[in-house]
């Protein structure tokens, strides 16, 4: 915030022009309208309500709904509201440690996770998964409880297995058994919990068993983020509760879309650590240099896509400039690697391939049916307000197509992998004949 008023307020080199600070994403509109409105707020002097209504206004077509939508970043702005008009806009970064964490009404096959941010806010890290020896009963009688109690698992398998598995047929129904099992329960670490800044993570996800090899059914994503010194820290308090219900929760890819509900309840009991240091950030003033971020490696270490583009593939050409050649198993190696991102539906049952949730854009979309509009200055001009970049790409909530398409990459992935044959199949016998 205080570069681009540093450079907003500073003088132009040319007279008779305005400065513009380009702000954008991958739809100039959930990550985009945050740090908009959150600039507006803390800059510029606006209400919360006036900055949010102003940027749906100026980037949403009329009926498609609010411009910043996703309730963590909702959340957010809120933050900086409360950082610029009740704590002078001082903040403190502690360590934190999750004490426990309560869920009502747990569903059966749901994993657990608490991640929080890494390299000065470059990463995201998984700092924790529960399993089942963490998890601690607190049964009321109003839970519907399994008949037959699952056999006892390892320490490295999820919190708690499948009661059943997906129904063999071909329409993959997701719906919910008529009678589901829940739990009210307290996950308690078995070691401390710390998390390196106070941004906390509590990242859920469901997953039943699949009629197809190698796969799992995922029926339920949700996560949700929250800063402990904008949830009682910055009062004083030493340790706190964070409470939500599950309709408040972010969805898929920053949608409201989370699937099968697979909880009712969440409370997150948090204290701040004696372990690591805690620094004190003020805002920089009026001309003082603004130290910045080094840009986060978002292609991450041993991306597969820099090696796919360093290697001859010797199959087709894709035709474009730069374009690597690929084989007909590169591509379906490629579909195949998109199901295990957040998405609902079929995923590699591995456990370690869904440990950590990144909320990000998913397709481009040049018909632009998400409602943001294509250009600002349409109806109302340009102006020296803060002008927010449009990219053209935008965020798609997934459609029963998509889904039905992932099934059909499974299966052709199934066939792939049966005429492929295992390694007996291509070892040569040593045995005379």
């Amino acid at each position: 915030m205080a570069a681009m008023r540093n450079w907003l307020q500073g003088e132009p080199k040319e007279k008779g022009r305005q400065r513009v600070a380009v702000v954008h994403c991958k739809a100039g509109k959930g990550r985009s309208g945050t740090v908009a409105c959150s600039y507006l707020i803390s800059q510029e002097g606006w209400r919360l309500e006036d900055a949010l209504k102003r940027f749906t206004v100026r980037r949403m077509r009329a009926g498609f709904g609010e411009g910043v939508s996703i309730p963590s970043q909702l959340r957010w702005v809120r933050y900086v509201n409360t950082w610029t008009n009740q704590l002078q806009k001082k903040y403190i970064e502690r360590p934190v440690e999750v004490v426990e964490v309560h869920v009502w009404g747990l569903r059966s096959g749901v994993k657990v996770c608490v991640e929080g941010f890494i390299d000065e806010g470059r990463r995201i890290k998984n700092f924790h998964t529960f399993v089942r020896e963490e998890k601690i009963p607190v049964d009321d009688g109003s839970s519907i409880l399994p008949v037959d109690e699952p056999p006892a698992k390892k320490h490295t398998e999820t919190l708690v297995s499948p009661t059943g598995s997906t129904p063999s047929s071909s329409k993959n129904d997701l719906s919910t058994p008529a009678k589901e099992a829940s739990q009210n329960v307290i996950l308690r670490p078995s070691k401390p919990l710390r998390l390196e800044t106070s941004d906390i993570n509590i990242d859920f996800e469901r997953r039943n068993k699949s009629t197809y090899t190698g796969f799992a059914m995922v029926t339920a994503i949700a996560h949700v983020w929250f800063n402990v010194h904008f949830e009682g820290g910055a009062s004083g308090n030493e340790s706190g509760v964070f409470e939500i219900d599950w309709e408040a929760m972010d969805g898929i890819k920053g949608s409201a879309r989370k699937g099968i509900k697979c909880l009712d309840k969440l409370k997150v009991v948090w204290k701040y650590s004696d372990a690591g240091r805690s620094q004190s950030i003020d805002e920089p003033k009026i001309g003082e240099p603004i130290k910045e971020g080094k840009p986060a490696n978002w292609r991450g270490n041993g991306d597969p896509e820099n090696d796919i583009e360093n290697k001859d593939a010797g199959g087709v050409n894709s035709g474009r400039a730069g374009g690597a050649a690929l084989t007909l198993g590169q591509m379906t190696s490629e579909a195949v690697n998109k199901l295990t991102g957040k998405d609902l539906g079929l995923r590699e049952s591995d456990v370690a391939s869904a440990n950590v949730s990144r909320p990000t854009s998913q397709q481009s979309d040049p018909d632009n049916d998400y409602g943001v509009k294509s250009d600002v200055t349409e109806e109302h001009g340009q102006s020296s307000e803060t002008i927010v970049h449009e990219s053209h790409d935008h965020d798609r909530q997934d459609t029963t197509t998509g889904k039905y398409l992932e099934i059909g990459i499974a299966k052709v992935s199934t066939i792939l992998a049966k005429m492929k044959g295992s390694e007996n199949d291509h070892q040569v016998s040593k045995e005379p004949s």
